[in-house]
């Protein structure tokens, strides 16, 4: 498993982050992040051509590395 951070260019409604049960959704002002683990580039992908499908721009994507212990590590 890989974990990604994806910052959109807006927030996201109630609705559509549902279509992501596997992440966690966190809304800012403006923007929302997205954070989960993905089994291969091909889920990330359904994912990120989802979102583009929706007119919603990425921003950001992040790979979140793991530490010594297997812990995620805080994104930058």
């Amino acid at each position: 498993m890989t974990r990604y951070l994806i910052r959109v260019d807006r927030r996201l409604s109630d609705e559509l982050t549902s279509a992501f049960p596997h992440l966690c959704s966190e809304t800012q002002p403006v923007q929302t992040v997205l954070t989960g683990n993905f089994a291969d580039p091909e889920e990330l992908s359904g994912v990120l051509n989802y979102l583009g499908e929706m007119g919603i721009s990425i921003v950001e994507l992040v790979r979140i590395p793991e530490d010594e212990a297997g812990r995620w590590a805080a994104p930058a």
